[in-house]
């Protein structure tokens, strides 16, 4: 999988991986529900709105995703989050070990 076409399987593989808690996988998800060429413009208060939790734990999970190499942070604006690029490659290999699962 080289792209972000199937939204369906990418989610469920996911929701599916046990590395990740529940905020950190959904702002993952939400992160590449956003993505246009591989990045994903958006603020902490949009994930906040569209996760459905407050800050710290977006920003927490931004942290997480960061330290596991899922995004790279494409730069802030001072301490802001702007925005991030999703690694497709890492998506695709817990795609592929969802897929090994089933």
């Amino acid at each position: 999988m080289t792209d972000f076409q199937n939204l369906e399987l990418i989610n469920k593989a996911i929701d599916n991986y046990a590395l990740f808690n529940k905020t950190q996988k959904n702002v993952l998800k939400a992160l590449i529900r956003v993505n246009i060429d591989g990045y994903s413009i958006i603020s902490i208060k949009e994930l906040c709105q569209m996760v459905n939790v407050t800050n710290t734990p977006i920003k927490n999970a931004i942290s997480k995703l960061e330290q596991h190499g899922m995004i790279e942070d494409i730069g802030r604006r001072g301490i802001v989050f702007t925005g991030c690029r999703v690694k497709q490659s890492k998506i695709s290999k817990i795609v592929n070990r969802y897929n090994l699962k089933k």
